[in-house]
C-alpha cells in the first residue's frame, strides 16, 4: 500500500484519511489497518519533529539567559499550558 511508503508529510495525512469514509473501516483488511496506524504514526512524528524545529528556532533567537524564560512561556501559551517550565 501507498501508505508503507510515503513518509510522515501532510500529503500522508491527506491520503490516509482520505482511505476512511466518515471514521468507516468497512472493507479495510486488518494488514490494511496496520498501515494506516502506521501511517498515521509517522504523520505524528512529522509534525512533533516539525513543532519542535520551531521551537528550537525561537530558542536560537532568544539564547541569552535572562530571555529564556520569556521564551519558556511564550511557548508554553502557545501549546495552552502556561508555565509548563519548558527550556528552564
Amino acid at each position: 500500500m501507498i501508505f508503507d511508503v510515503l513518509p510522515g508529510c501532510a500529503q500522508l495525512a491527506v491520503a490516509a484519511d482520505a482511505a476512511v469514509a466518515d471514521d468507516r473501516f468497512d472493507g479495510i483488511s486488518e494488514g490494511e489497518l496496520a498501515g494506516l496506524v502506521c501511517a498515521w504514526d509517522r504523520v505524528e512524528a512529522h509534525a512533533a519533529a516539525r513543532k519542535l524545529a520551531v521551537v528550537a528556532e525561537l530558542a536560537r533567537r532568544n539564547p541569552a539567559p535572562e530571555d529564556a524564560e520569556f521564551t519558556a512561556d511564550e511557548v508554553a501559551n502557545a501549546w495552552g499550558s502556561p508555565g509548563s517550565g519548558l527550556m528552564s
